[in-house]
């Protein structure tokens, strides 16, 4: 799990502020839901898709 959040660490920290803040919000509203997890998955997902 720490590796994924270095990953997304790095993807993150080359965006605008404004879309760091959009999935900062987007995460956060999720941390301790049961869909948390899933989120998680999804964000690194689309995050990997973003990269290609």
């Amino acid at each position: 799990m720490e590796d994924k959040i270095k990953q997304i660490l790095e993807i993150v920290d080359e965006l605008d502020e404004s879309k760091k803040q959009t999935i900062l919000l987007e995460c956060a509203s999720r941390i301790g839901t049961p869909e948390w997890a899933e989120a998680v998955k999804d964000l690194i997902r689309r995050m990997e898709n973003l990269n290609k």
